[in-house]
């Protein structure tokens, strides 16, 4: 039936038969009133607009009709005039959007097919009101490093190792096993390369954001997602040279394989901009398309959304700081008094990288990360996010925080989030990063 649907639900709902598409019954929106005019809106159906000359009123109470849905009566001049319909589209394919006369609009999740704009993922499916796909390279007998893909079967990795359940290579953890300097050397260019293409996917998406807000994207203010998405926009395709800089970069610095950490550039390339793209569709919603406002319409909410998506890259770059030092100091070894307490002296397994994400416990870290994190952003958000309304403009995980500073407790916890699974796949470690994010076993972070 989909297929017969021609959009108009004023000449009803086309069903298809054998075949061939049979148009439906048209709507009879005549209600009977003498004082309503009678009219049929292709998206809406029928609207029964008051005919102001019809009926006497004094103010605009006498002029509601109880629907929400065909806006808000006004008495004008002794009669009542009709409101403006509401727009419920959401330019979301994965909600349904309806107008509920008592309440207004409805975005219904669906299950239907939609592109999540992915080139790594097939049968995208909506779930939850975002588009989610799966992984279509693992098994298909070709090694795609573009997806992050490292290996098809057990020889692509070499000895040692062998083809896990996702195609990626996975080593028999060595504990107790101080890393080499050649090794060092390699974790400590994996690792900065890592925080660069992160930087640069956010920067870009920021980009995406503040031109879009202005109507300089093609297409006006729209598409935001593609814009995000795109490696030949205005950033003159810097996320694809950073990427390309970290394969240059392992090719140099990784002759020998380190025994745990960040294993080969592809992952963590893969790595970085999952967690950025991830990061900010965690804070707008799974559409950008329908969350950011233009500046035209909403200048105050605009640089709202702007200056807290520069603050919260800030914020994911110092955590990203502050674990990589603690990481390159212990690897090293004779810097105990940069560590954490009761570290080992020099790192030998992947449970001391875990431990340097306690940012809490480290010297100079805490500080770092409160600034950029905490006070920061929270000044970010009180100078200018005030009578705006946040809900709104931050309608993902947060559209439920209280006040300016609840956002500012949620905001950081999806960056304490999306780190914690970041690393814990480009490093292979085994944070519980649902209990890291906000101290709470709550499914906040899968």
């Amino acid at each position: 039936d989909e297929d017969c649907d021609d959009g108009d639900v004023c000449n009803g709902t086309e069903v298809c038969r054998s075949g061939t598409c049979l148009a439906g019954t048209p709507l009879d929106c005549n209600d009977q009133d003498p004082c309503t005019e009678d009219l049929c809106d292709s998206r809406l159906g029928c609207l029964n607009a008051v005919i102001p000359s019809c009926l006497g009123c004094t103010d605009d109470s006498e002029c509601d009709n109880a629907n929400a849905c065909d806006g808000v009566e006004r008495c004008i001049a002794g009669g009542c005039r009709p409101g403006s319909p509401l727009d419920c589209d959401d330019g979301n394919r994965c909600t349904d959007d309806s107008c509920d006369p008592g309440s207004g609009c409805v975005h219904a999740p669906n299950d239907g097919l939609c592109d999540d704009k992915d080139p790594c993922t097939i049968e995208d499916v909506c779930q939850d009101s975002r588009c989610e796909g799966n992984p279509e390279t693992c098994g298909d007998g070709t090694v795609q490093k573009s997806c992050g893909e490292e290996c098809e079967a057990d020889p692509d990795c070499g000895a040692g190792a062998h083809c896990g359940d996702f195609c990626l290579c996975e080593r028999a953890e060595q504990p107790g096993r101080v890393q080499s300097k050649a090794q060092r050397k390699c974790i400590t260019a994996l690792n900065k390369r890592f925080a660069k293409v992160a930087k640069a996917q956010a920067k870009h998406i920021r980009k995406c954001i503040k031109r879009g807000a202005k109507g300089e994207l093609e297409g006006g203010l729209a598409p935001f997602e593609e814009c995000i998405y795109a490696t030949d926009t205005f950033c003159k395709d810097k996320v694809a040279r950073a990427r390309a800089k970290t394969l240059s970069k392992a090719a140099d610095r990784c002759s020998v394989v380190p025994d745990f950490g960040p294993m080969d550039a592809a992952s963590v390339n893969q790595g970085a901009v999952v967690e950025a793209l991830g990061l900010f569709h965690d804070l707008f919603g799974p559409n950008l398309d329908a969350s950011i406002v233009s500046r035209d319409t909403d200048e105050r909410g605009a640089k709202c959304q702007y200056k807290v998506a520069r603050r919260v890259r800030k914020c994911q770059d110092a955590k990203l700081k502050a674990f990589y030092k603690c990481k390159k100091y212990g690897l090293k070894g004779g810097k105990l008094e940069k560590l954490y307490p009761g570290a080992d002296d020099p790192f030998d397994s992947p449970d001391d990288l875990e431990s340097c994400m306690d940012f809490e416990l480290i010297p100079k870290a805490k500080d770092r990360v409160q600034k950029a994190c905490d006070r920061k952003l929270q000044e970010e958000l009180d100078e200018r996010c005030t009578s705006v309304n946040y809900a709104v403009l931050f309608p993902g995980v947060c559209t439920d925080a209280t006040d300016l500073v609840a956002l500012k407790e949620c905001i950081d916890g999806l960056v304490e989030c999306r780190v914690c699974l970041a690393l814990n796949e480009v490093d292979g470690l085994k944070n519980d990063c649902d209990l890291f994010d906000d101290g709470q076993a709550n499914g906040s972070c899968q």
